[in-house]
């Protein structure tokens, strides 16, 4: 019977077992049922901690007459627990810099061609990376493949042993120094962290190698029609700073190849020193194509209609554009309201007669005031960039106007909104059930077609039925109010 290491099956490295090799045991013909023979598995002791990993043997019949067989199960497993010390943050790591062989785990930011990038949550700015590079070397032709067929992608979880190096500056795993690398799993890709070009200059060694957005870039040197070629430096700025934008070789950057945006775009990539530079100096590294290939947004309103509001916008151009997101601002923050798909044929449109006209009416009516909305525009590869923010007033379409408390019932404090079309003598007074005021809650002239909330304490009212009454221009309305305790 042979006894072989199932390496695709076992949590190990081969190095864990002393690159075990498959051996052969005999059982006597004059044997019995549960007798046994054993084989040797030498286990390597090291400083680093694995956590509990499995070796798995697959069990073979050698025999080629009689009955013997092995029976079930065909397999065997040896668990094997390391306790030395943990699997090092990635942070940990890069503050060691060059360092003896090391274990690092964490999550797939960018993956393409030879590279891959994945970070954890330890660091400064609330994440750690590290680069893959596999362009030569006796993993590389597996790591490339893992790649191309999607076993590697942003999401994966990664676990990489070998030792760091840092050729031109940038902290990674080059070629041979890479002993072996294991897939975990798949989860969700890291979100990239928001970050303004000024918050990056002086701070890039703390983002090195990590996922971020900067909104608001252009390229203020490109005229015309250009494309981007491997291994050149580009500058981008937000209008106030700028930074070095890199696009690399084929074997790692989209870009290659692909049209440089003549408007702005939301850069989401990483951090870094690529060492082809040889100037170690740190760049925004253009690595999928939809970095800098945004939709040119040719315009974007927004218009009053009653107490609605709709939404008109152009794009001159899109490539791999799946649609846009439509959000509105709330005090919570942006909620996206609907979706609109793109016009483009496969997402993608350049001609120069081609603008696209695109609509959507927000099918609730607003609350008078000040409504914020934006797109979120999307692409095929489900990477992101956000429009220009546009406002619009929602006046008051009525003489008066009072909401209802909320909430209510209520313990504690309620909250109710009131208005006037135009601006007139107001008073807004609690009343009790029997009718006896309470207490005046305001009483002036607001300004005409806006709205104006009253944070109202009910933590001194004994429990029961009161209204929230606003008088204005002869005019009255009223609102029910539930106290509890």
């Amino acid at each position: 019977m042979d006894v072989a290491l199932n390496n695709g099956a076992s949590t190990t490295f081969p190095s864990d077992v002393e690159d075990y090799t498959t051996q052969t045991v005999s059982f006597p013909a004059s044997g019995s049922a549960g007798d046994t023979e054993s084989v040797t598995v030498d286990v390597t002791d090291d400083a680093i901690e694995e956590g509990i990993e499995v070796a798995r043997f697959d069990l073979t019949n050698l025999s080629t007459s009689g009955t013997a067989s092995i029976g079930s199960p065909d397999r065997s497993a040896l668990s094997i627990v390391d306790d030395d010390r943990s699997i090092a943050a990635l942070r940990a790591a890069l503050e060691n810099g060059n360092q003896e062989e090391t274990i690092l785990e964490g999550t797939v930011s960018r993956a393409y061609g030879s590279y891959a990038r994945f970070q954890d949550e330890s660091g400064p700015t609330g994440a750690s990376a590290v680069v893959v590079r596999q362009t030569a070397g006796p993993l590389s032709d597996e790591f490339q493949q893992d790649i191309e067929e999607g076993t590697i992608q942003p999401g994966t979880e990664l676990r990489a042993r070998g030792t760091l190096s840092a050729p031109g500056g940038q902290i990674q795993f080059d070629n041979d120094d890479l002993a072996r690398y294991v897939v975990q799993g798949q989860g969700e890709p890291p979100a990239p962290q928001e970050v303004s070009l000024g918050e990056l200059v002086g701070s890039e060694e703390d983002y090195e190698s990590e996922l971020i957005e900067a909104e608001g870039l252009s390229f203020p040197d490109v005229e015309g029609d250009s494309s981007f070629v491997a291994e050149t430096s580009y500058t981008v700025t937000d209008g106030e700073e700028t930074f070095a934008f890199w696009v690399g070789t084929e074997e790692e950057s989209a870009l290659v190849g692909e049209p440089i945006p003549t408007g702005g775009f939301t850069f989401a990539d990483v951090v870094g020193q690529p060492g082809d530079t040889g100037d170690g100096n740190y760049r925004l590294i253009g690595l999928q194509s939809s970095t800098a290939l945004p939709v040119e947004m040719a315009g974007i309103d927004a218009v009053q209609t009653g107490r609605s509001v709709e939404l008109t916008w152009k794009t001159a151009s899109e490539t791999n554009s799946a649609g846009f997101h439509v959000q509105h601002q709330s005090e919570s923050g942006w909620a996206t309201l609907g979706f609109v798909e793109s016009k483009a044929s496969a997402g993608t449109a350049s001609d120069p007669d081609g603008v696209r006209d695109y609509r959507y009416r927000v099918q609730r009516e607003l609350e008078p005031g000040t409504h914020r909305f934006r797109l979120k525009q999307e692409d095929l590869d489900g990477s992101t960039s956000l429009s220009e923010t546009v406002a619009v007033e929602v006046g008051i379409d009525e003489a008066v106007r009072l909401t209802t408390p909320v909430p209510s019932p209520a313990s504690s404090h309620t909250t109710v909104s009131f208005g006037v079309k135009e601006s007139t003598e107001t008073s807004v007074v609690l009343y009790n059930v029997l009718g006896q005021r309470v207490r005046t809650l305001y009483e002036g002239t607001p300004q005409g077609g806006q709205t104006q909330p009253i944070d109202i304490s009910v933590e001194a009212l004994p429990s029961g039925v009161y209204f929230v009454r606003l008088h204005a221009d002869g005019r009255t309305r009223a609102e029910r109010l539930t106290v509890v305790r």
